[in-house]
């Protein structure tokens, strides 16, 4: 095929995915036609909130019959607002996977946050981020999501955390130069890669957020792309960024995200990650917030970046390269705060990341 055309290949690419469905199975053809149609109708004129490109890659991953065909579920590893999270074990194999069911029922062809999120951790192919396997939606049934698993690690007394995410560790005093480092530069290296390679910002960066294995801070994960914003075209500078509402979360989202009074938000690009990251570095080294978090006060102190001096018994152990690199990220001023790419080339996060 070293010479074929666009169009030939995308016929041996449609022939190639037939020959992996069932023989004769003209219900699964049928469904797959018409959520495919539905979505590209429903999202793909609007390329500010979906890209065409990722709509159809979706469209061709979603199977239309019970997970349970193929993965045994197991406990339940957490519940919320969305739904419920159970470990599952794949029936070929035998490998561990995360499943979560959605709540409510999902029509995915009217579903843009739902859509948004998938497409994101379909795409999500890098360590430090929690990626998608597959995707099952049946009609009339709640839609779920088979993921990466990732197993509590230990807190500071060595018992395993019921929730295995920085929060929990966070609730237990601040981490040491080391431990900050190396979720500085992880949390860095995910969200660079949002940016870069899948073209969309995170939104919603906390601790909440980011999930701690078994290896600890050898390789924290990213999860929770449900604020997840994907952009097409040519790319995400602030020029070309998207006007809406306040996004992410009081006491984490960039100053930039915030509304003010009648004045809506205006554009904004993915300097609000680094933001967000520099609230969890701040965190991380003091063991408390900069400001106050779920509280009305944190945006009116975001708005003027005063956030709590890095002063007084709890900052003495903390190095001043880590201060400095705090104060970069929460600069105001989008174009003067240092970005993701910069982060990971810190002179204190290289000294103390790897």
């Amino acid at each position: 095929m070293g010479n074929n055309t666009a169009a030939e290949k995308k016929v041996h690419n449609e022939r190639a995915v037939a020959a992996t469905k069932p023989v004769g199975d003209k219900k699964l053809d049928k469904d797959l036609d018409r959520v495919r149609t539905e979505m590209i109708h429903n999202y793909a004129h609007d390329a500010d909130e979906v890209d065409r490109a990722l709509i159809e890659n979706l469209s061709t991953k979603i199977r239309f019959d019970d997970y349970r065909n193929t993965y045994i579920e197991g406990e339940c590893l957490g519940e919320g607002g969305f739904g419920a999270v159970y470990r599952c074990t794949s029936k070929s194999d035998g490998q561990d996977y995360a499943v979560k069911i959605m709540k409510k029922v999902v029509a995915l062809a009217n579903d843009r946050d739902t859509v948004r999120e998938i497409n994101l951790m379909l795409h999500a192919d890098h360590p430090n981020l929690v990626q998608i396997k597959e995707v099952y939606h049946v009609d009339r049934k709640p839609l779920v999501l088979v993921m990466d698993l990732v197993e509590p690690g230990t807190d500071k007394q060595g018992m395993v955390m019921e929730t295995p995410d920085l929060m929990t560790i966070l609730m237990e005093g601040p981490l040491n130069m080391t431990e900050t480092a190396k979720v500085v530069y992880q949390t860095a290296a995910a969200v660079d890669f949002l940016n870069t390679r899948c073209n969309a910002m995170h939104r919603d960066l906390k601790p909440d957020n980011i999930l701690i294995g078994p290896e600890m801070f050898q390789r924290i994960r990213v999860t929770d792309y449900g604020q997840g914003r994907i952009f097409s075209g040519g790319g995400m500078s602030e020029s070309g960024a998207a006007k809406t509402l306040d996004v992410g979360t009081d006491g984490y989202n960039a100053p930039e995200t915030i509304s003010s009074g009648r004045q809506r938000v205006g554009a904004y690009g993915p300097k609000i990650d680094v933001w967000s990251l520099g609230v969890i570095t701040y965190m991380c080294a003091s063991g408390s917030p900069p400001f106050p978090l779920n509280s009305g006060k944190s945006r009116a102190l975001t708005l003027k970046g005063q956030f709590k001096s890095m002063t007084g018994p709890k900052w003495r152990g903390v190095d001043a390269g880590c201060k400095e690199l705090i104060a970069q990220m929460l600069t105001v001023e989008p174009d003067r705060r240092i970005s993701m790419g910069e982060i990971m080339a810190h002179p204190w996060v290289r000294s103390n990341a790897h």
